[in-house]
């Protein structure tokens, strides 16, 4: 405990570049043999850090500061003054007498040096002028400074993650539910900030999965998790999430996996569930991957899963049937306070998906239980009185 302390303390790795890199080496080894003590006290040290709500917070125009180097403004247009600087093009390089006496064939040369020197001088400002143009470099200075900080705490939290996995591979597939959720909302907050992070800590978090995932898989769950919806993708990261999801189901070899690896790699499956730009191929796949994983008595994410079907049986009339049916057996695991995405289903504007709804509703074991859910009550009485017949049956049931 008192290592572990040390370890994530200030002269450990919140201290010099020298004092943590010697800490995640520490940590690596402490993982090794003491994972399950040093899990708990880890995770609560570096939450903060992998904040996603401190990422989404930066701005685009925050991003664009930050990577303007220092002693510029980002946007000269912007200032309040409205002062536009304005640099002069010399048409015409001029070379004196001396220059040619001097340099002979390099005079040219010489004096278009001395001319792009010139030219990336700063124009002149007046007082009034260059005072506004300190005051926002100042300003922009503290913008800078804030992403700067947002950045190295997110890079150090995904560090120590890294670390832990390097440092046991086999007992923190245990703990990959727990890093997940973690890691992925970094992702897609992060605005290609700790791009080069998240990318290293997903593939050690692949390397801890029950199977060996190839490289594509990690680097599919980034671009998921990085991008709301597949219309964001570029046409070269959508193939690789296609190939992401073939490379997974090959690793996979036709067994399921278990709930802390499936917990792993979900997002790309979702993905793929969700959005039928993918492929009918690609997205039959998906499907059939997560079927693979209902098997009753396991800690499955069933509410999210039902969630995704949900959503797909409202848009996709498809593969309804099957994310129907899917979803009946998610709902045979749920417990009666965990039926917020079921009845959000309820509402649905096809009368087939309300109907599938609820006989997913009326699958659920115990319901409406000794704490019903706010809305069951609200949402069963207006579905008592829908304007399709079947609906109506089966709310009153």
């Amino acid at each position: 405990g008192v290592l572990c302390g040390a370890v994530l303390g200030e002269f450990g790795i919140r201290g010099s570049a020298f004092d943590r890199a010697c800490a995640l080496g520490a940590l690596e080894s402490l993982a090794g043999y003491a994972l399950d003590d040093v899990m708990p006290r880890v995770l609560e040290a570096v939450s903060g850090d992998l904040d996603a709500e401190s990422v989404c917070a930066l701005t685009a125009k925050d991003i664009v500061v930050w990577a303007t180097p220092r002693g510029q403004l980002a946007r000269f247009e912007q200032l309040e003054s409205g002062y536009v600087p304005q640099q002069q093009e010399e048409k015409n390089v001029k070379i004196s007498k001396e220059d040619k006496k001097l340099y002979g064939a390099l005079a040219k040369e010489f004096a278009a040096e001395k001319a792009a020197k010139k030219k990336d001088e700063k124009p002149k400002m007046t007082k009034q002028e260059e005072e506004v143009f300190n005051a926002r470099l100042a300003e922009e200075e503290g913008v800078r400074a804030t992403v700067a900080a947002i950045k190295e705490s997110a890079e150090l939290g995904l560090a120590v993650l890294s670390s832990l996995c390097k440092g046991n591979r086999k007992g923190m597939h245990a703990h990959l539910p727990a890093v997940s959720r973690l890691v992925w909302p970094l992702a897609r907050a992060a605005r290609r900030l700790v791009a080069g992070g998240v990318k290293a800590t997903a593939r050690e978090m692949a390397l801890c999965c029950s199977c060996r995932l190839s490289e594509q898989v990690p680097e599919a769950l980034f671009l998921v998790s990085e991008s709301p919806s597949y219309s964001n993708l570029t046409p070269d990261d959508a193939a690789n999430v296609r190939g992401g999801v073939r490379a997974l189901v090959a690793d996979m070899g036709g067994y399921p996996l278990p709930v802390e690896s499936f917990e792993l790699v979900f997002p790309l499956l979702r993905f793929a569930v969700e959005n039928p730009p993918v492929g009918s191929e690609v997205q039959d796949l998906a499907l059939k991957t997560v079927a693979q994983h209902a098997s009753p008595g396991q800690a499955w994410p069933s509410a999210g899963i039902i969630g995704t079907l949900v959503g797909v049986m409202v848009s996709n009339a498809r593969i309804r049937k099957a994310a129907g049916d899917l979803a009946l057996k998610h709902a045979a695991q749920l417990q009666p306070h965990d039926v917020s995405e079921l009845l959000d289903g309820c509402l649905a504007a096809d009368p087939a998906v309300r109907s599938a709804v609820l006989d997913c509703l009326a699958g659920v074991p115990g319901l409406p239980g000794p704490n019903p859910h706010e809305y069951l009550d609200a949402t069963l009485f207006l579905l008592a009185h829908d304007a399709d017949e079947g609906v109506r049956g089966k709310a009153v049931e």
